[in-house]
Formats: structure tokens, sequence, C-alpha cells
């Protein structure tokens, strides 16, 4: 509460107790909520969703576990937590099972969404929506999937370079072919191969050796272990035979040398 008070005024003894006895329920007022507590909704208005745990989520194929819980929460401007607040689920992409169409924050403020990747697709997109507000979260499963639109690892072959370190933090190098070796080389490696064995393979189509957020994923090489086939879904596992890839995805449309020794099989 602000009082302006003019130099020609003169305020009496009695007024001066009045306005201090003010300004002391202000105080009170200004101070009975703290941030983050959970409020009745009666008395606030919802400001936006908030995530606890972020928006990215690493999943499993045939299954509703995720590395993180999936907690939100709906907050007023002060940031305190509202029960009770109403939030719409809505599957923007993906094929899996076991979400809500709504849910509703408890008693501390907190609601928790469920998602099963019980479908073909190790990937889905799920938008949160309260009043006015969305937020929108990225599920995937560590899967193998060929194709223009495929996915290898947390990684699909529609995503850049920001995407590859939102799911996977800061690769250990990024890598280059020398001029000397293929001067009209045009994809730069995003190296976790250590660490996750996992190399992604970035496009490089201005040839200037620099990756940026939007350098666009050309592939991904992984050498390590991937969620293999189950009943439904397509997909084969790192250490699969030629053979059993044939008798999971069909007659591969090439196979042809790569670098480093390698042998591309496309799909």
């Amino acid at each position: 509460m602000n009082i302006a008070l003019s130099k020609n005024i003169r305020i009496s003894q009695p007024l001066l107790l009045i306005g201090c006895c003010l300004l002391l329920v202000t105080a009170v007022i200004s101070f009975s909520g703290c941030s983050g507590k959970p409020t009745s909704s009666d008395t606030v208005v919802a400001s936006g969703i908030v995530p606890i745990n972020g928006i990215y989520f690493k999943g499993t194929m045939g299954s509703s576990m995720f590395d993180k819980e999936m907690q939100f929460v709906v907050a007023d401007d002060s940031g305190n937590y509202l029960s009770g607040q109403q939030i719409q689920v809505s599957l923007i992409e993906g094929d899996g099972s076991g979400f809500p169409q709504s849910m509703a924050t408890d008693t501390a403020g907190i609601a928790r969404l469920t998602y099963s990747f019980s479908g073909l697709l190790g990937h889905a997109t799920v938008r949160l929506t309260a009043g006015s507000d969305t937020v929108d979260l990225f599920l995937r499963a560590n899967i193998l999937t060929p194709g223009e639109t495929g996915q290898g690892q947390y990684i699909r072959f529609t995503d850049r370079y920001a995407d590859v370190v939102a799911w996977n933090g800061t690769p250990t190098s990024i890598d280059t072919v020398p001029d000397a070796v293929d001067p009209n080389h045009r994809i730069i490696y995003a190296n976790y191969e250590q660490s996750l064995g996992l190399v992604v393979m970035l496009l490089d189509l201005d040839r200037d050796k620099i990756v940026y957020d939007t350098s666009s994923v050309y592939g991904v090489i992984v050498n390590g272990l991937c969620d293999g086939q189950t009943t439904t879904t397509p997909a084969i596992r790192i250490g699969a035979t030629l053979s059993d890839m044939r008798a999971v995805l069909g007659p591969p449309v090439a196979v042809t040398a790569g670098i480093l020794d390698t042998v591309e099989i496309r799909y």
C-alpha cells in the first residue's frame, strides 16, 4: 500500500495511528501467502502450468515406466501451487495408451501424468492445457526404428542438434572428417560413444565444419543397447544379424559401403 504525503497537509495523531493500522493490515495480507505452497483455488487465479521435472521424459517400449515422474503444478502469479485445478490432456503425436483425458491437482497442488508405450511408435508428444496456458511434453523410448522419420536411441531423424542436446546433454566431442580425407564431406558427428554408445550424424550443408542448434540430424550410429522387437513393434536390437533384420523389416532398399569400414543398410 503506497501513501503519498503532501508537505502542506498536517496529519493529526489519531490519523497517524489509523494509517499505521492500515499499513499493518496490508503487510499481513501481503506476506500471508508463501510461494510454492498449496493454496485454495477459491481465493486466487491460476496463472500457468509449471513442469516440476521438465518436459523431456525417457521411457521403455511396452512399459509405463519413465526415468522421472511426470509431475506438474498449476500456479498463481505469486508461484503458489493451486489445488483442485483441472488440466486437460491431449495426445498430439503417438500411439500409446494409459493417459487420462484430464487430471486435477491434489491437495498439495500437484498433478501426475501416466503414459504407456504400448503401440508401434517410440515417441509421443502430449499437450497439457489449463485455462489459456499450454505446455507440450516430449516422451521417447530407447528404440531403433528405420525410415526417414525413424528413430535411433531417443533421437528422431527429424530432430535438430538442439533436440539431441536436450535428450543426451553436451556430446564428448564434435568430430569432422578432414578435407584431406574428403573435402566434400557434409556430415558432422556429435560423439557420445564412450558415455552412451551413440554417435549422431548431423548435416553440414555449407561445409563450414560448425554445428548449430538448427543443424539437422542425418542419422544415428548406435553401439549400445536399445529396446528390441516386441510382438507388435517393428524394431531390432543391436547385435541382430542381417537375416534377423530381414525377418523383421523385410528386404533393405540398398546395402552399400559406408565410412570407416562400415556397411550401410538402408530401409
